[in-house]
C-alpha cells in the first residue's frame, strides 16, 4: 500500500514527463540534486533525529511556496493546486506534528 507521500511522488513524477521533463527514480540521484543535506555519519540521538526531519519538511515547504506562487503568476493553475494541495498542506501538518512531539519531549525533559 502506497504512502502519501509515495502517490504525491508518483504524481509528480507522472506532471514532469506530461511536461517533458524528466523524472527522478533512483534514491542516489535524487540524493545528489536535493537542498536537504545529508544525515550525519553514526549514531544521532533521536530528537536530533526529529529535529533534522522537521528542518527538511521546513526546507520542502519553502520551495513549494516557491513554485507554486510562479506558478499561480504564469496562469498554471494545474501545477499551483498539485503543488498546494498533494505537497504544501501534508507537509505543514508533518511540520506541525513534528514541532508539537518536540515540543512536549522538551517539557517532559524540563519536568
Amino acid at each position: 500500500m502506497q504512502t502519501g507521500t509515495e502517490r504525491a511522488g508518483g504524481t509528480l513524477g507522472q506532471f514532469a514527463k506530461v511536461l517533458g521533463g524528466v523524472s527522478v527514480a533512483m534514491g542516489a540521484d535524487a540524493a545528489e540534486m536535493t537542498r536537504i543535506p545529508r544525515p550525519p555519519r553514526g549514531r544521532e540521538a533521536p530528537d536530533a533525529q526529529i529535529k533534522r526531519l522537521l528542518d527538511s519538511h521546513e526546507i520542502l515547504i519553502r520551495a513549494v511556496r516557491e513554485t507554486a506562487g510562479l506558478a499561480a503568476e504564469l496562469g498554471d493553475d494545474g501545477t499551483n493546486d498539485l503543488l498546494i494541495s498533494e505537497l504544501l498542506r501534508k507537509n505543514e501538518t508533518q511540520v506541525w506534528f513534528l514541532s508539537e512531539h518536540l515540543r512536549n519531549n522538551t517539557a517532559s525533559d524540563n519536568a
